[in-house]
């Protein structure tokens, strides 16, 4: 060093930052890639907001071949370049303030952020990197505030929830951070795997635990879109839309679990509320006698009339082999029930055991002659047998007894025109018609 140089040394003119760039600069062109990074480190150290010097840290970190280091310099020195500019550059501030905390410069990044946050109080990404700045200097409860306030504009960021339970356990709230630390595992989870309904249906959960269903409801929806059949997620659905006071889409979505497991007596419970929360009275009676109906069948029945109800909803059901080992169980039981006794002719006709059905039949109405559905059966199994006028007897006499019901009138139809009676047979064909036609209005 010459002496002019050590004089301007001791002045401090030497240890400028425009000096210590320069020599960088020097350093890197001869190779020295140490030296170099050293000048510039002490360029930053004075003024910590020149652009040059992180640009220069930058090129000599690219020279290492240290990539990852220099983007983060270049970000830096493009950010503070911006924001000399233009000091209210939203963009510039977070891009300088994350690549500073990427280095570990905290301080600094709130230094730049924070200016910004007047302007832009409800930018997510903001909220975000200030709570991580407060975080990262030990600051908990402003990064609390700036955590809770990006969590109210954005559900759905892991790393939000999992900064926020470190937080609350730090603070010794074990309750807070273990529901902040499951969200984030969840989220994590389903953010991994599109198709993962087991995260997703907790992630749920914990938002109806917290009394935010509003908020569970897309997660539950993207349940039955994954697997329509996953009776948990609709059941779910149906109790968030009742606290949201939304009936119609519950319904919607008890009546898929009933489509699915129409023996389970609970959708129907909760169905039955809907209808009546949304007025429909005759529709909330009639499910709610299926749901009796249903729980006296998976608690055990009591007595025969239950019985035969039951067995009733599992044949209208299509299940057939357990509707008919509950019969045998109860025809075992109650021998003399005329109920019973009727669904058991019903099924002997089914079989085409017609002289079985004739004789439990005729049983029946022996018991109550105002009954018109044994005398149809009747009807039906003298037809099969060929004995028409026996048929027409009880088909006419079924259509007097129940003169409102469609299906007596076309058993009757169809009798009349075996026996090539066309015209009585149109005429009872019109009645089943009507009959059908006012009710579905």
């Amino acid at each position: 060093m010459d002496f002019f140089s050590w004089i301007f040394s001791l002045f401090g003119v030497g240890a400028s930052t425009e000096n210590l760039i320069k020599k960088g600069a020097g350093q890197a062109a001869k190779g020295h890639i140490s030296s170099a990074v050293e000048y510039y480190k002490k360029a930053i150290n004075i003024d910590p907001y020149l652009p040059k010097a992180y640009d220069g840290l930058g090129r000599v970190y690219f020279q290492m071949d240290m990539r990852e280091q220099a983007e983060r310099e270049f970000a830096i020195a493009d950010g503070l370049e911006a924001l000399i500019k233009n000091p209210n550059d939203l963009a510039a501030a977070l891009k300088t303030g994350q690549a500073l905390m990427r280095k570990g410069n905290h301080e600094q990044a709130r230094s730049c952020l924070q200016p910004l946050f007047k302007l832009h109080p409800n930018n997510v990404e903001l909220l975000k990197a200030l709570g991580s700045c407060y975080k990262s200097l030990n600051e908990n409860k402003n990064a609390l505030s700036y955590f809770n306030a990006a969590m109210k504009l954005d559900h759905n960021d892991p790393g939000l929830y999992l900064k926020l339970g470190e937080l609350e356990l730090a603070s010794g709230n074990k309750d807070a951070g273990k529901w902040l630390m499951d969200m984030s595992r969840n989220l994590n989870q389903a953010k991994a795997d599109s198709t993962d309904i087991a995260s997703r249906y907790k992630i749920a959960s914990l938002y109806i635990k917290k009394g935010q269903p509003q908020v569970a409801l897309p997660f539950l929806i993207m349940t039955v879109e994954i697997d329509p059949k996953f009776t948990d997620g609709w059941m779910a659905l149906s109790e968030v839309y009742k606290n949201l006071d939304q009936p119609q889409p519950g319904i919607r979505a008890l009546e898929q679990v009933i489509k699915i497991n129409p023996e389970d007596p609970e959708p129907h419970i909760r169905l039955a509320d809907f209808y009546g929360q949304a007025g429909e009275v005759s529709k909330a009676r009639s499910v709610r006698e299926t749901a009796q109906i249903l729980q006296s069948g998976k608690d055990g029945v009591n007595n025969a009339k239950q019985a035969a109800k039951y067995i009733k909803y599992l044949f209208d059901l299509g299940e057939g082999d357990k509707a008919q080992d509950q019969l045998a169980g109860a025809r075992t039981k109650w021998p003399d029930d005329i109920f019973l006794k009727f669904l058991e002719g019903r099924t002997c006709f089914q079989q085409e055991r017609y002289d079985e059905a004739i004789t439990l039949m005729q049983d029946v109405v022996k018991e109550d002659e105002t009954l018109a559905e044994p005398h149809i059966f009747l009807s039906l199994s003298f037809s099969r047998l060929g004995q028409n006028m026996a048929a027409l007897a009880e088909g006419q006499l079924s259509t007097k007894l129940a003169p409102k019901n469609a299906n007596a009138h076309q058993v009757l139809g169809d009798i009349y025109r075996e026996q090539k009676k066309f015209s009585l047979a149109a005429a009872s064909y019109e009645t089943a018609e009507r009959i059908r036609g006012s009710k579905a209005s």
